[in-house]
């Protein structure tokens, strides 16, 4: 079922995640109680170790399946901002979740999260800021890949180009550890694919930038990739003086970027073309 977040406010989409999270959760709590049940009547019965090992195997399962729920459910959360282009709802969102008493945000998930929000909002400052709750990097790869990925956007947008620099001299490091095609590696790719057109934008090497996004555009799947790298590529354009491309592409940015900042952005460059 594709959810809709269009007409609900960020309160009533965590009221609405947690209620699915608590159901899940009680469903499974009571397989485990009449399992357990179970487990005492064939202890009784004199078969010890299979028992022990059967219920055990079931725990480890139903914690596992668990995790995923939580983890897709929190995916979902995510086409707010990758299907609806709505950064301040996508933030709010995860700003109300992560002080929610039952939700667990270990591993700082819901801080990237806050921060892409910010990010295509247009608080570039704040997006940025958000990396200082980090106390350390983090030590999931596919996290930390988010984490520098997410460095290297600010560093551009902020002209502080060390910081993009250092994203992507960490990225590559990363990269050297991955399995050739595994999800990691592949994100890894496309995390430098990113980084590569900042710096080729910064340098006025537009031939390169564009070779750079056309690529990625080939990969674009959800709505704000199209929307962000049409972007991109109608600055690359604006810059370059191809004034007739970067006006369609500015025009595809304010039909489909919605809530976006750069939709605004489009508009008033399209006042100039």
């Amino acid at each position: 079922m594709r959810e809709n977040y269009y007409n609900c406010s960020a309160v009533d989409i965590v009221r609405r995640f947690m209620w699915k999270i608590k159901r899940f959760r009680t469903a499974l709590n009571v397989i485990i109680i009449i399992s357990y049940g179970f487990f005492i009547y064939f202890v009784l019965k004199g078969i010890y170790l299979t028992s022990i090992l059967v219920y055990l195997f079931l725990f480890l399962t139903i914690y596992f399946i668990r995790r995923v729920h939580a983890n897709m459910e929190i995916m979902m959360l995510d086409l707010i901002i990758n299907r609806d282009c709505d950064p301040a709802k996508y933030a709010d969102v995860f700003l109300t979740l992560r002080e929610h008493r039952l939700y667990r945000d270990r591993a700082g998930i819901s801080k990237i999260k806050i921060g892409r929000g910010y990010y295509y909002a247009g608080r570039y400052e704040e997006a940025y800021n958000i990396l200082d709750e980090f106390k350390h990097v983090p030590k999931q790869t596919a996290l930390a890949l988010q984490y520098y990925l997410h460095m290297a956007n600010c560093g551009g947008k902020l002209g502080r180009y060390e910081l993009v620099y250092r994203a992507k001299a960490e990225i590559n490091l990363i990269l050297t550890g991955q399995k050739p095609n595994s999800g990691n590696a592949k994100y890894a790719k496309l995390a430098l694919n990113i980084i590569d057109t900042v710096l080729a934008e910064k340098d006025k090497n537009y031939d390169e930038a564009i070779r750079l996004i056309t690529t990625y555009q080939m990969t674009a799947q959800s709505n704000l990739q199209k929307v962000s790298s049409a972007y991109k590529l109608a600055d690359i354009y604006f810059q370059s003086g191809d004034y007739d491309n970067a006006k369609s592409r500015y025009e595809f940015v304010v039909q489909n970027g919605n809530k976006l900042f750069i939709v605004d952005e489009a508009r008033e460059k399209l006042t100039k073309l």
